[in-house]
């Protein structure tokens, strides 16, 4: 477990304790609680931080410096960095496309009224904003002032990576966008799932091994990577209708004897075979880290995870573990979390837990379950805004249950910032106080 310097210390009731994790003993609970500095950890997405509110001509790296600095006043140990908005860069990236201004006819060229049913009301206050962030993007490079910010006050900064949202029009990746098969395809494999890459596919591995080499030569502490997805409900509503490129058709057959394109196929198998395809990927993920860079990777109480169809949909990031059953989405795959953690290629993890009793389900399912590294609870406390529950998980994790909060995003604790509808910043932050 790591220990954090920043946060303070503190008894919570171990009585209450007992009630929220009932594996816990009374003895074992008042020893953790003593020793116990749980961590603050916080999603930074890039592509929200740079409001309207921004004046191009005026807005200066002082700006970030101080995104960065509120993270320091929260008592933030570790922050994780989006750098990606879906598709594009915030940052002046080599390797990803960077955002641009669109010219006002990009939506209506882009096919979107084809696709999605163009209505110019909606799309353009769209694209003005988008043009606004890009004009804001232009200015510096966000990315290695923030880094420098919080090297500068002792925060860790890790790269959060968008490894399964790549699509939203106007955000879209150059790469995938000229190669469609790099997608997950359907069993026709000529229709693609648009916005998920295919980790089997060789391109697409060194496409992300490209990306995370140029965030480590900038210096970042490690990388990490969660769930999101804009388009997680599409795709249609057939189970298992997805992920049929080559390379998995192949590996399949070479291990079952079966043709997944012809074949009736146990899609359990294909599911776990998917979840093995995306830890080749990370064990080359950790060989670009080497032994210093740390890696978080996100998770889920199910063991797997899937987008596409109405499953998919019910599959967000704050109901990962109450899908609808029966009823699988059109692509799913295993985490296999106790591997990642026992060969190293994962040092800690981060569990995408809805209420009730996440604290309690994340601690008996999954950090009782590894030897090393930390296992925090992702939470969106903005959205979900049931602060009552969230101050019983604080004191739970204050308590020694699971190492800390991983929580999603900034933009919700800068009061100048928290979107209109969201005005409940205060009571954000008096949560998280709770850690220290």
């Amino acid at each position: 477990m790591s220990v954090n310097r920043k946060a303070g210390n503190g008894f919570v009731s171990w009585c209450l304790m007992g009630i929220l994790l009932g594996a816990m003993s009374a003895e074992s609970l008042r020893a953790a609680a003593a020793e116990h500095r749980p961590e603050l950890v916080m999603v930074a997405l890039s592509g929200h931080l740079l409001d309207d509110g921004y004046h191009p001509e005026r807005f200066s790296p002082d700006d970030v410096r101080g995104w960065v600095a509120a993270c320091d006043e929260l008592g933030v140990t570790r922050i994780l960095w989006r750098g990606a908005y879906v598709g594009k860069a915030t940052y002046h990236s080599k390797v990803l496309p960077v955002m641009e201004v669109m010219e006002e006819d990009y939506f209506e060229k882009a096919g979107v009224r084809k696709k999605s049913g163009y209505r110019r009301d909606k799309w353009e206050p769209i694209r003005k904003n988008f043009n606004h962030k890009a004009r804001l993007i232009e200015r510096f490079d966000i990315l290695d002032v923030a880094l420098a910010e919080a090297k500068k006050r002792g925060i860790s900064f890790y790269a959060d990576l968008a490894l399964f949202d790549t699509y939203f029009p106007g955000l879209e990746n150059d790469l995938f966008e000229a190669h469609p098969e790099y997608y997950i395809l359907a069993r026709d494999q000529k229709t693609p799932y648009r916005s998920i890459p295919c980790y089997a596919e060789k391109a697409v591995q060194d496409y992300r091994l490209a990306e995370i080499e140029e965030l480590l030569a900038r210096g970042v502490d490690g990388i990490s990577f969660d769930l999101a997805c804009h388009y997680s409900g599409a795709g249609g509503n057939a189970p298992d209708s997805f992920g049929f490129n080559p390379p998995v058709v192949q590996a399949f057959q070479e291990r079952y004897g079966i043709d997944i394109l012809q074949d009736d196929f146990d899609a359990d198998k294909l599911c776990a075979l998917n979840g093995e395809i995306f830890t080749g990927f990370l064990r080359r993920v950790r060989e670009l880290l080497g032994p210093d860079r740390k890696m978080i990777a996100a998770v889920t109480l199910k063991g797997w995870h899937g987008y596409g169809g109405p499953a998919g949909a019910k599959l967000g990031i704050s109901l990962t573990d109450a899908a609808p059953e029966p009823g699988k989405p059109c692509y799913r795959f295993d985490f296999e979390w106790e591997t990642w953690i026992r060969e190293g290629i994962a040092d800690d993890l981060m569990v995408y837990a809805p209420l009730p009793d996440a604290v309690g389900r994340v601690q008996r399912t999954i950090k009782s379950r590894v030897t090393k590294g930390d296992v925090f609870l992702w939470r969106e406390i903005w959205q979900d805004k049931h602060f009552d529950a969230y101050r019983d998980e604080v004191a739970a994790i204050r308590a020694g249950a699971i190492d800390g909060y991983a929580v999603d995003e900034l933009q919700q604790f800068l009061p100048e910032m928290s979107p209109a509808g969201h005005a409940d910043w205060r009571k954000s932050r008096e949560v998280l106080e709770g850690l220290r």
